[in-house]
């Protein structure tokens, strides 16, 4: 379902400047108060770690958090590899009205964030632990 928020040339740019350019190391993106449009809430610097992100993610509203994810291979040795993850950040706290408009805008800016390897959904922190979600990569 499509809630018809439209993500704007200027978002798009900031992901391709992410995606392509590596100019930063993720993006995290919610909603406004209004729940009619994305707010680019930070933007990480390049070189900025994962756990940086996750702590930016609140207990008690949802988020996009877009990152150029790092990580090591299970190969013989062992290879470094990124993938471009969204993370869908709904913790259970989250009012039921926003957690319906953000699961149902997702399609909109998957669609306009073209590029995307992998979506993970998560509604507590250990859902985000470096090692779990390395695991969930390892099995695409």
């Amino acid at each position: 379902m499509n809630t018809g928020i439209q993500v704007t040339k200027e978002q798009v740019e900031q992901f391709n400047n992410l995606k392509i350019n590596r100019a930063n190391s993720y993006m995290v993106v919610t909603l406004n108060e209004a729940l009619d449009a994305f707010i680019v809430e930070k933007m990480g610097d390049k070189g900025a770690s994962f756990s940086e992100m996750v702590d930016l993610l609140p207990k008690d509203d949802c988020r996009y958090a877009i990152c150029d994810f790092e990580y090591e291979t299970n190969e013989n040795p062992p290879r470094k590899t990124n993938k471009l993850v969204l993370f869908l950040w709904v913790p259970q706290s989250t009012k039921a009205k926003r957690r319906f408009a953000c699961a149902s805008s997702n399609d909109a800016l998957k669609k306009a964030f073209t590029g995307i390897q992998k979506e993970i959904q998560c509604g507590d922190k250990s859902d985000l632990d470096y090692e779990n979600v390395r695991k969930e990569l390892l099995k695409a």
